[in-house]
């Protein structure tokens, strides 16, 4: 089963996901419980746009983490990326109760409560939280830009 895992790794980072995709499909099949084979393919399943596997694979993932504050995360890009603001936002604070330190979390909140709740007050804590965190974060300006007053998100 390992040196499957290893081939089905080889092939995510080749890019070549769809081969990928079916070996660690076929791992899951013979070990439901093969925390890495589900993870991977969540994170394939996120990529190619299938959102309701990927958010199946990401809640079984959950429950085989020791530490799932990166499954909390990826769920709720998942559902942040299908405007499903209420899930997106407690997978979020859940990842932050796990992780304190994971300032991504913060960057998503951000979005969530200027784009989706109309909260500026909100979006700026969120973010300034976020950037103390990450002072050279590629995204400060787009961040700083879209806090100014008279800007629509």
């Amino acid at each position: 089963m390992q040196e499957l895992l290893q081939r089905a790794e080889e092939h995510f980072f080749a890019g070549r996901i769809h081969i990928a995709l079916k070996l660690f499909e076929h791992i899951k099949a013979k070990d439901p419980e093969n925390y890495l084979a589900t993870t991977y393919s969540a994170d394939i399943y996120a990529m190619q746009k299938k959102y309701a596997e990927a958010v199946d694979n990401y809640k079984i993932a959950l429950d085989l983490s020791p530490a799932p504050y990166q499954e909390h995360f990826r769920l709720g890009q998942v559902y942040y990326l299908q405007r499903k603001a209420d899930p997106a936002r407690d997978a979020f604070q859940e990842a932050l109760r796990a992780r304190p330190e994971l300032a991504e979390c913060h960057y998503y909140l951000g979005l969530i409560y200027l784009r989706f709740d109309n909260d500026r007050e909100k979006a700026k804590a969120a973010f300034t939280l976020y950037l103390q965190a990450r002072p050279e974060a590629k995204e400060r300006l787009q961040i700083e830009t879209l806090l100014q007053p008279g800007n629509t998100p």
